[in-house]
């Protein structure tokens, strides 16, 4: 998320915080109590564009490592079923082919992993379906692990989708935050007659608005005084 989208959206909220909670002296004004509510309504589009937009990067990290995990699991497992029946068979060519350390299999990602899964599952084709039982490897597991190596090398490409879809949301919210900005213009302008109208809610908008996150810490303007700042 960027940095300056968020600070701006934490100040445009302070801004109607203070403003509902001095409604009094807001509403002295009925165009600017208008501009709040729009403002208001932006303001939540925006949060939620944020929340949707952070949730879709983490979505995909958090499912592309739960598919490593389980890739490399059957991966293991296969491998060690190949090296044992390899073994029984003094299959040297193929035990070779299969001699992997947990360890170094655990540490492969991406194109690699896909690599070495894709070649362990295709040397189980050309062996017998009992002799791949006998070593543990049922046709229940083969099917599993296919189906492993297939998710996990579709969520490969993820990132860039999901850099895709981080993008759209980028673009809302700079759309949301300009009408929010051409909106606060409009408030800054008609703020200045709060100087006389309404003087404790002035200095509290005048905060809010130069506040990037904290509140002002003012008590709510119950104040009706007009009288203008010295």
């Amino acid at each position: 998320m960027n940095k300056y989208r968020s600070a701006k959206l934490v100040s445009d909220e302070l801004v109607v915080t203070e403003a509902e909670n001095n409604q009094t002296s807001v509403d002295k004004i009925p165009a600017f109590a208008e501009g709040i509510v729009k403002l208001k309504a932006l303001n939540t589009q925006t949060r939620a564009a944020m929340t949707l937009q952070q949730q879709s990067i983490e979505g995909v990290t958090t499912e592309k490592g739960n598919a490593h995990e389980h890739l490399v699991e059957y991966t293991i497992d296969i491998a060690g079923g190949l090296h044992a029946y390899a073994e029984s068979k003094n299959d040297n060519v193929l035990k070779a082919k299969v001699t992997f350390s947990n360890t170094e299999i655990e540490h492969q990602i991406g194109t690699k992993l896909i690599n070495t899964a894709t070649n362990i599952l295709s040397y189980t084709k050309s062996i017998a379906a009992d002799d791949l039982a006998h070593n543990g490897i049922t046709a229940e597991e083969l099917t599993a692990f296919e189906n492993a190596l297939k998710l996990f090398s579709t969520l490969k490409s993820s990132p860039k989708e999901a850099k895709i879809e981080h993008s759209g949301y980028t673009d809302t919210i700079e759309k949301l935050q300009s009408e929010s900005q051409q909106i606060l213009n409009i408030l800054d302008k008609l703020a200045t007659q709060f100087k006389r109208k309404a003087p404790a809610y002035y200095d509290i908008y005048i905060a809010s608005r130069k506040n990037g996150g904290a509140s002002p810490h003012q008590k709510k303007d119950t104040n009706t005084d007009t009288t203008p700042t010295k």
